[in-house]
């Protein structure tokens, strides 16, 4: 198929980029998981869990225990404070009294504190149980993006391409901070690849916190006009010339993000194309949950629309020279093999030399939602925001939740 770099025009069917006021103020009231304001909400990162012990260091810190019998500590100046988490308890250490058995709250005047040699915004809230702490970074969820930009695409890109990914990132941090408060949970998202990859303010520069204010309190929503909700804007590396419908991947839809689309943007990403070889030991290793024996074959049985597997027959041989069969999700392939080797299901099977296995793919990622060298090329080509998001996310809108 060919990938053309060549300016199509879909039809959008996105609000212009400057709201009417009376469409800001629905927005606002849809999307805010606390409460109505001008302000940014605040998202709180989990940074680290299972944590034994821990050093904070700023200026004038100021621990906040809730359920301690001194609820409040204070020190002016530069400080170091050493944590201990001891069975469902936090403990100041050299402090006799500062424990609590709820969580903590820590922040500074000067708006950053250091946790160990990691430098983080606003306040870091301890969670204590019997594993050890979790250690959460609650700020403004802005300030959040600035730190996430340069962890999930580059601020060398285009304005409008990185405005586009801002955008879906705020979308996808608001859709989780809705469901983590409906769920009574102590954190919004993680900071690893199982949301978005938060830096910190290792991650900020001036770049990325130009483009993040450029398309301050923008997010993508869907359902009624008046009562849209934000989408969980899901992205991805590489989708290898269409991208992918949620329930394909998770067997799960998700408003907003209807079906896969095709994308004749990717074709430059170094991930386009791929070939991973595996020995027999490495696929028996990969499949032994199976408990079945040896792989003796493989069998692609269904592809989804977009062209990726859906299922597999695998042919194990046993002991006594049994031979079963099972069907395996290709996903579920893609997961024991490892995601970063076995970039997608988006692939087909060959043998080679010695009997190993060879797969040859497209793309890098799970396929859904925006696909980010897709949008790197449409920004490079000329498409403007509303274009690239109405792209990925045709069954979205784009409206401001807050100034």
């Amino acid at each position: 198929m060919p990938y053309s770099k060549g300016r199509r025009i879909l039809p959008v069917s996105f609000g212009t980029l400057l709201l009417l006021p009376h469409l800001v103020g629905a927005a606002h009231a849809a999307v805010d998981p606390a409460k109505s304001s001008d302000e940014a909400p605040k998202i709180r990162v989990l940074l680290k869990e299972k944590v034994g012990s821990l050093e904070i260091s700023g200026w004038d810190v100021e621990a906040l225990m809730p359920r301690s019998a001194i609820q409040r500590v204070r020190r002016v100046g530069r400080q170091a404070w050493k944590w201990k988490c001891l069975a469902d308890r936090v403990e100041l250490d050299g402090m006799p009294g500062a424990q609590s058995r709820g969580p903590v709250e820590i922040q500074s005047p000067a708006g950053t504190l250091f946790l160990g040699s990691i430098l983080v915004r606003e306040s870091i809230i301890l969670h204590p149980s019997k594993a050890g702490c979790s250690i959460v970074n609650r700020l403004d969820i802005e300030r959040y993006l600035d730190g996430v930009l340069n962890g999930e695409f580059s601020s060398k890109w285009s304005p409008e391409a990185v405005s586009a990914q801002v955008i879906a990132a705020r979308s996808y941090a608001l859709y989780q901070m809705r469901e983590a408060r409906r769920r009574r949970a102590i954190f919004d998202v993680e900071s690893s690849i199982r949301d978005q990859v938060y830096l910190g303010t290792q991650g900020e520069e001036a770049r990325a916190s130009q483009l993040v204010a450029r398309t301050r309190g923008m997010v993508l929503v869907a359902g009624p006009a008046r009562a849209g909700e934000p989408i969980k804007a899901f992205y991805h590396s590489t989708c290898g010339g269409h991208t992918d419908a949620p329930e394909d991947v998770w067997g799960k839809s998700q408003t907003g993000v209807r079906g896969g689309v095709v994308c004749e943007h990717c074709g430059s990403s170094p991930r386009f194309n791929w070939q991973l070889r595996l020995t027999p030991r490495q696929l028996d290793e990969a499949l032994a949950s199976y408990k079945n024996g040896s792989v003796i074959g493989l069998e692609v049985l269904s592809r989804f629309s977009s062209g990726r597997v859906n299922k597999l027959k695998v042919a194990f041989l046993g002991k006594g020279g049994v031979i079963s069969t099972r069907i395996v999700p290709g996903s579920q392939l893609r997961m024991l093999v490892g995601s970063e080797k076995f970039r997608s299901t988006a692939f087909r099977i060959l043998r080679g030399e010695g009997d190993s296995w060879i797969f040859e793919g497209r793309g890098y990622g799970h396929g859904v939602g925006m696909c980010q060298w897709g949008a790197k090329e449409m920004g490079s080509a000329g498409f403007q925001v509303h274009e690239i998001l109405s792209r990925y996310y045709p069954s979205a809108r784009l409206m401001r939740a807050w100034q």
